[in-house]
């Protein structure tokens, strides 16, 4: 578990028929001492986009971003049926598995990276390859005893694709069974030597519940950012803009961000939706409002912000606060003028809450805690120092049980296990002393438990506008 990394929501919303959230992760995170073989991954996040047909119908668009490794590879998979493949130049490869003719069936084999490894692409047998020049679908029938399925449509950006087609299983599973794979692969020589390789992966899934055609007949996507989409369907053309550049060489999920999403629809000619979230270039109006949290009260579950936020109907439905070590989206159940009129008092619905303690010993910097806090994934050296290294609680706040201290943490060690080292203390951004931090937190012999939240006073928010025209015209 001290391994898990996590995840974070830079855009959220939903308006007219349309739901995006754009997601981020930091699956492989390399670092010389406690994983030096990870790859350098800048960048690994996911933008959906659901789009409703009308009151029956609705199809997502995926766009999944990577950036860093030698070779991306997209997996897909649905249920256990044939899917009808798409008509390309197939090239059926005779033996071995997925990772290679001379791979056999759970074996092993060296990546592009040279190392010795075993992976999903060891247990695909079957396979087939064809090169994606273009929007290209696969459809699986779920033969049940009404007419459903998936349609996956596969669109190469920036550059022709590499699609590997097999079927896979697991070594506890009878060699009777099977699953079938699709793998969306994108390589190139210079990534071999710079490690530096950049992927959009574009993929929309249409669900179907009826017989008849696919409604999805076209897809193309061009530019860099915004990327815009263009989804051709019976009757209908959704345009699709996505504005979402790296705004640092590294995706970090305490930075400020500016990302946006816009859907227009037109029908024979007229437009008959146009909606937006966030931000995108030649707006008119700001498309994410910013600002630091000013004050709170916890037990009302309110922040009070900075700046003029909208209020009643028009108020902000989610609201990202963040700070250097973390990023958290919280739903917003009211917002109002502050007394004075200069800020905005925010109902958050979500706590902040994320576990409590007690203090059994302090050392510089450091809180001696007695309490197991099962998020806890820092990682510390046989000397007890805290890595600047992956950790849920970095960024998070420590206060006292009366609330009157409230310190920002490196971390908590969570890899006892591994150092034998004591699980559970706590690091603290500030290194004050351990006098001081008895007197902020009281004495060890008859200890007040202390609470750590997500936020504090200081953090900073963003809240993504979202904007939208009525529809003039059934979908």
């Amino acid at each position: 578990a001290h391994k898990v990394p996590r995840g974070w929501v830079s855009l959220i919303g939903d308006r007219v028929g349309v739901q995006v959230a754009a997601i981020a992760h930091q699956p492989y995170r390399h670092h010389p001492e406690l994983e030096p073989d990870q790859p350098p991954v800048s960048r690994y996040e996911r933008i959906c986009v659901m789009i409703e047909e009308d009151e029956q119908e609705s199809y997502l668009l995926d766009l999944f971003v990577v950036e860093g490794g030698m070779r991306h590879d997209q997996s897909w998979h649905s249920v256990l049926r044939e899917p009808a493949l798409p008509d390309l130049n197939w090239a059926a490869q005779e033996e071995g598995t997925a990772a290679g003719p001379e791979v056999p069936y759970d074996g092993k084999y060296v990546n592009v990276r040279g190392q010795e490894t075993q992976d999903a692409l060891c247990y695909i047998t079957g396979v087939k390859r064809a090169t994606l020049k273009q929007h290209a679908m696969l459809q699986w029938d779920y033969q049940l005893k009404e007419p459903a399925g998936l349609r996956l449509h596969v669109v190469p950006v920036d550059g022709e694709r590499q699609l590997i087609y097999g079927t896979g299983r697991s070594p506890a599973r009878p060699e009777e069974w099977h699953l079938p794979y699709l793998f969306v692969r994108h390589e190139g020589q210079e990534a071999l030597q710079t490690e530096a390789l950049q992927t959009r992966f574009l993929t929309i899934l249409e669900p179907y519940r009826s017989e008849g055609e696919a409604r999805i007949k076209k897809v193309t996507a061009s530019g860099q950012w915004p990327l815009t989409v263009r989804v051709e369907r019976a009757g209908a053309l959704d345009e699709i803009a996505i504005y979402a550049p790296s705004d640092d060489e590294v995706l970090n999920r305490g930075a400020q961000r500016s990302i946006g999403v816009s859907v227009r629809t037109m029908v024979a000619d007229a437009q008959v939706r146009n909606v937006s979230f966030g931000y995108l270039p030649g707006q008119s109006e700001d498309g994410v409002l910013r600002g630091e949290i000013m004050a709170l009260d916890r037990e009302a579950n309110t922040i009070t912000v900075s700046g003029h936020l909208p209020t009643g109907r028009s108020a902000p439905r989610w609201i990202r606060i963040y700070n250097s070590g973390r990023s958290s989206m919280y739903q917003v159940i009211s917002s109002r003028r502050s007394d004075d009129g200069r800020d905005t008092i925010l109902r958050l619905k979500e706590t902040a809450l994320l576990g409590v303690g007690l203090p059994v010993g302090y050392q510089e910097g450091r809180i001696e805690n007695d309490v197991c806090l099962p998020f806890a994934t820092g990682r510390v050296d046989e000397e007890g120092n805290l890595f600047d290294f992956s950790c849920r609680f970095a960024g998070a706040r420590v206060e006292s049980a009366d609330g009157a201290a409230s310190l920002l943490l490196r971390g908590v060690n969570g890899a006892g296990w591994i150092t034998g080292a004591a699980d559970y203390d706590l690091y603290l951004q500030e290194p004050l002393a351990a006098a001081k931090l008895q007197e902020l937190f009281g004495p060890t012999d008859d200890p007040a438990r202390f609470v750590i939240y997500d936020y504090g006073v200081g953090d900073n928010y963003e809240a993504a506008v979202c904007r939208g025209t009525p529809v003039l015209a059934p979908l």
